[in-house]
Formats: C-alpha cells, structure tokens, sequence
C-alpha cells in the first residue's frame, strides 16, 4: 500500500509541474507576442532600433507596428509643434541692458527623426544642443541694431530680426551622418518666433514708457492736424466752388445788363433816325413868318427878281380862270 500511494503522490506532483511548465510557456508565448507589436501613437513617428543601432533607412509613421521581441526596440519620436522659449540678456545700440523673452515654434521633421535620433538626440536635447545657442546668438545680434526704445516701439522688426537670424544659423550648422551632410534647418524647421516680453531696469522702464507714449502722442496729434487740414481744404474747394458760381451770375448779369444797353441804344438811334426830318420840319414850320422867299435869278440877258408868292397867288387866279371857261 506503501509504494502505491508514493507512486500516486509522485505522479500528482509531476502533473503539476508539467501543467506550470505549460503555463509558464504560455505566458511567455503572450508575452512575446505582445511585444511582436508597437503602437505609433498619433503625432508621432517611430524610429526602430536593432541592439540599440538606429534603423537609418525609413521612420515609421503612426499606427500598429511589428518588431522583434528583445533585438528590436521602438521610440516614438514626437513630430508636432513644439514651444521653446528662453530669456536672453544683451545689450541695446544704446548700451542698455535688455532681457528678452522669446518663443519659438520648431517641428521635427518626420522623414528624418531617426537622423536627429541618432545626432542629436531627443526633444530636450535638441533644444540644449541645437535651439538654444541659435537663439541666443540671434537674440544678441538683432537686438545690438536697434535701441532700447526701439526694441519696444518696432516690436515687429526685432522679431523679424531674431526669427531670420535664427534661420541663418540652422542653415549654418551641419550633422554628418553615413556620409551625407544635414544642414540643421533640414532636421528641425522654425515655424514662428514671438516675442513675449521685453525687461529693462524700472528707472529705464519708465523712461522709455513715457518716451513712446510722447511718440504716440505726436502721432496722434498729427493725425488730428491731417484730420484739420483735410476739413479746412475741403471748405476751401467749397469757397472756391461758391465764389465761381457767384461769377458766373454776376457775369451772367453783366452779359445780360449790357446786351439789353446796346438793344436800347440801338433802339434809341433808330428813333433818333427817324424822328430827325419831322423835327427839322417842324423846328422850319414853328420859325416861318408866313412869308415866302423872294429869289434872283440870272436868265442870261439880266438879273430877274421871282417873288415865290406873288407866283404862287398868280397860278392860283389863273386856275380858277380855267376852271370858270371850262364850265357848260
């Protein structure tokens, strides 16, 4: 009974192991499995990894991936906008110390993260290596050409100035990989820079506060004097337009004032024209005596002396002669 009953524990605990053997196979079997698979989150792209050597040929873009389990490994290099900001100290044309806040917006690029992987390193790191000495030498050369007023009163252009600087760096500094050269603005392109603020000592602060406000004030007061000036054209042009009306009435009147005297005159001429004879007949008949002329008149053998009336009484007498004979 003795042996059966060791023989029946014996076998029991050979099934056991056996069964843990299967499981722990099992869950090793999962486990692999699972680690045949990575996820790309959204955003980013995945840079493989063989014994810890960056894959150089391709990145992953998002979504589920394969690797092998142990050789290979996955990082997920995010690919979207990212902020840097830094404050930098320089000096201003003017010698006045100027503490400038400034923002840049910079992305990895997607096709080549596994480059800047190996290069360079992750997002921090880019930032310490690459970013921050570009910016820094951008800060303090566009900021020395301009004055400490003028960084604020032509906010624009600074940030102009820095962002093309900025640029002008990244093209500058290269990284040699597998025998080709990546310029720096090919790994990670800038896509804005902003200026958050501008830092001066309070006595500076205030000065440079009041001389803007004295610049906005001209503006605007020459703004208001544009404004009257404008104003005071405009009732020029209308006083102009209204004085050339009042002349071209006046005109008009003047044109009209002096046709009517010459009608008239003309009118008055041709009375005068023909009223002259009657009045010289009747100035004649209001001086005549009543007496006729007396004429002498040379008939060629002696001087004969015609009394205009006496013949014109004896041609009267002799027609009513000749009207009395020739009566029935």
């Amino acid at each position: 009974m003795s042996r059966r009953g060791n023989s029946d524990e014996r076998s029991g605990i050979l099934k056991w192991i056996v069964l843990g053997i299967v499981v722990v196979i099992g869950l090793l079997g999962v486990g692999i499995g699972a680690a045949s698979w990575h996820q790309v989150p959204a955003g980013h792209v995945g840079v493989k990894t063989i014994w810890s050597e960056v894959v150089m040929s391709q990145t992953y873009a998002e979504g589920l991936r394969t690797i092998t389990p142990i050789m290979e490994s996955m990082y997920d290099y995010d690919t979207r906008i990212q902020l840097a900001q830094l404050k930098e100290q320089a000096a201003a044309s003017d010698q006045q110390d100027a503490i400038t806040e400034v923002s840049v917006n910079f992305q990895i690029s997607p096709a080549l993260a596994n480059v800047v992987y190996k290069r360079i390193g992750d997002l921090n790191t880019v930032k310490t290596i690459v970013l921050k000495p570009g910016i820094d030498q951008s800060v303090k050369t566009t900021t020395a050409k301009f004055s400490s007023v003028e960084l604020v009163t032509q906010r624009d252009k600074v940030r102009d100035g820095i962002e093309k600087r900025l640029k002008e760096y990244l093209d500058a500094v290269t990284f040699d990989q597998g025998g080709v050269s990546y310029k720096a603005s090919l790994l990670i392109e800038v896509k804005a820079v902003a200026i958050s603020d501008f830092a001066f000592t309070e006595t500076y602060k205030k000065q440079v506060e009041d001389t803007a406000r004295a610049q906005s004030k001209i503006i605007e007061e020459q703004r208001k004097v544009d404004i009257e000036t404008a104003i005071a054209q405009q009732k020029i042009e209308k006083a102009k337009g209204e004085a050339g009306s009042i002349i071209a009435v006046a005109q008009a009147q003047a044109n009209a004032t002096l046709v009517k005297a010459k009608a008239e005159a003309q009118a008055l001429k041709l009375v005068r024209e023909q009223l002259s004879p009657i009045i010289i007949q009747k100035n004649a008949i209001d001086r005549w005596d009543g007496k006729l002329p007396v004429f002498l008149m040379d008939d060629g053998n002696g001087n004969i002396l015609l009394d205009v009336g006496k013949f014109l009484e004896s041609l009267g007498k002799d027609k009513e002669t000749n009207t009395g004979q020739t009566k029935p």
